[in-house]
């Protein structure tokens, strides 16, 4: 293979990982987007947030903890 197939396909490469690129960011941005116009609009309907419940693991990790320190 000679120096200017090498730099052809390098140069092809190059061209389709900056699409795939642009793509992924593309799609992970307009996601965050649609998701925060979600959580804005519920929050101006007067709808509480769901916050998440209690983690009772965690609670007796931090208790545990606690007595340790002491």
């Amino acid at each position: 293979m000679d120096i200017e197939t090498s730099l052809i396909t390098f140069d092809i490469f190059v061209v389709a990982a900056f699409a795939w690129f642009y793509y992924y960011f593309h799609t992970m941005i307009t996601a965050v987007l649609e998701f925060n116009d979600e959580l804005v609009k519920k929050i101006k309907e007067g709808q509480t947030v769901v916050t998440p419940s209690e983690d009772n693991m965690q609670m007796r990790l931090d208790d545990w903890l606690g007595d340790e320190e002491e």
